[in-house]
């Protein structure tokens, strides 16, 4: 055993183990054999995001449209995932609401020189 962890969010390496460890938390590495680990995968790394995602029509027309889109919103802030179906003009955008939201990844979007419109209703996703 390694003892009682007092620094917050430290990285312990150990045997190819790594695990972050919250505050006054007892931590024993997996990657040594007969020792189990004290921290389970999840509880350093907190609760589970929600995320969300919303669809655009966007007036793209060829794949230097879809290459511009995905170059610029791809590194919105909040982003974590973009879909594109130049096939359907559509963008689908999956997102932090904590660092952004849908009218400014519209406006993100409209500023690349496109038109666009939010379709149907957003839906939440759990990042895991």
């Amino acid at each position: 055993m390694i003892g009682t962890i007092k620094k917050s969010a430290i990285a312990i390496l150990l045997a190819g183990c790594l695990q972050t460890v919250s505050a006054g938390q007892e931590a024993y590495c997996a990657g040594m054999p007969g020792i189990g680990c004290a921290v389970e995968a999840g509880a350093a790394a907190g609760p589970k995001k929600e995320l969300k995602t919303v669809r655009f029509s966007v007036s793209m027309h060829c794949e230097n449209c879809v290459r511009k889109i995905t170059e610029n919103i791809s590194f919105e802030k909040g982003v974590k995932d973009l879909e594109i179906s130049l096939e359907d003009k559509e963008v689908t955008v999956t997102y932090d609401p904590a660092k952004t939201d849908p009218d400014r990844l519209a406006e993100a979007i409209r500023s690349l020189g496109y038109t666009v419109e939010r379709q149907k209703s957003d839906d939440t996703v759990e990042k895991e």
